[in-house]
């Protein structure tokens, strides 16, 4: 059965990359923007939340890595439906809205190709190739696997460093944490409850007053363009700091006694919908939700919980029509099977 503490964590990861999309994608603190620069609020503290909820998406995929990717044809056709239906639902929205065309709802039925999520589009590649990671994994030596995580890690640091825009907001990304994790399965490795707050609270503190230096020490030299290129680079998903963040999450939540609560297991088990609802659809502004945020933080926390809610209920919905359609043409499918067999 499932840890509870592990699917908790897992909702409060989903929940964390909306409220830093709020921030981050709200008031244009990404790169090739000046939102750091036209924000007019307390910036230490914006900088500070970022630090704190940029650790989550890496977080999210080394649970994953962790306790290992079992690979079905089922689960994956599963997902698929689940990022078919909600991008053709959005789609045919915005359609009848009049805020889009034919095509934008041809190209739903497409949503991996178009790259409607860069996240999914990454995870739903690292899971057709987990199988072979594992087995990889599994016949490595301890020196061949550290010399495949320095590999992939060294290629997202080149980019990092060289200012590549969103480094390790891929698919490479994605592999080194996943690989990192089952590294530390495979060879026990962990941090205690103790350890893992005292490196979670140092990097966090680090990274925040990074970001704080870079901001204040080079609005006055550089083009802000630039000059938040260069602090947005401290919130790329490959910055140690952020990586052993991520890590420290993971067994700060391992670390409390396993326990199993099934109808919270089952409730939380949509979690992903959260970010399929909020991210890449057109369904949520995250500017209005930003401006919500600095006015009137009581009133977002309440429309964001209403849509947190909603997000998990209508992926009930979606995931049980998935699992009937999958259901049904695995049926057909066998009756055809069966057919063919008897008629030759």
């Amino acid at each position: 059965m499932r840890n509870t503490n592990i699917e908790i964590l897992r909702f409060v990861l989903m929940v964390a990359v909306f409220i830093g999309h709020t921030i981050v994608l709200g008031l244009d603190f990404v790169d090739g923007q000046v939102g750091m620069y036209e924000y007019d609020g307390n910036m230490p503290t914006m900088l500070f939340l970022c630090s704190l909820l940029t650790p989550a998406t890496y977080c999210f995929v080394f649970i994953s890595g962790y306790y290992g990717i079992k690979f079905s044809f089922a689960k994956l056709l599963n997902l698929l439906l689940w990022l078919i239906i909600v991008a053709v639902a959005c789609g045919g929205y915005h359609y009848w809205r009049g805020e889009t065309s034919w095509y934008a709802i041809y190209s739903s039925f497409l949503p991996l190709v178009h790259n409607r999520w860069w996240f999914v589009t990454a995870f739903v590649t690292l899971y057709l190739v987990s199988p072979f990671v594992n087995i990889a994994m599994q016949h490595f030596s301890r020196k061949q696997a550290i010399g495949m995580l320095m590999l992939l890690y060294g290629i997202l640091l080149y980019r990092w460093l060289f200012l590549v825009s969103n480094a390790g907001s891929s698919f490479a990304g994605l592999l080194f944490i996943y690989v990192l994790a089952r590294y530390m399965a495979m060879n026990n490795l962990s941090l205690s409850k103790r350890n893992a707050c005292l490196l979670f609270v140092g990097s966090l503190v680090i990274t925040t007053c990074v970001a704080c230096a870079l901001f204040y020490g080079l609005r006055e030299h550089m083009n802000p363009v630039y000059a938040q290129r260069i602090v947005f680079q401290v919130y790329a998903y490959c910055n140690p700091l952020i990586v052993m963040m991520a890590v420290c999450l993971f067994f700060f939540a391992l670390s409390f006694q396993p326990r199993t609560v099934r109808w919270l297991n089952t409730l939380l088990k949509t979690n992903l919908f959260i970010y399929l609802f909020t991210q890449g659809v057109g369904i949520v502004s995250y500017k209005d939700m930003a401006t919500m945020l600095r006015e009137n933080p009581i009133q977002y926390t309440a429309v964001a919980g209403l849509i947190i809610f909603a997000s998990l209920l209508a992926g009930h919905i979606i995931s049980f029509a998935a699992y009937w359609m999958v259901r049904g043409g695995e049926m057909v499918f066998k009756r055809i099977f069966k057919k063919i067999l008897k008629e030759s």
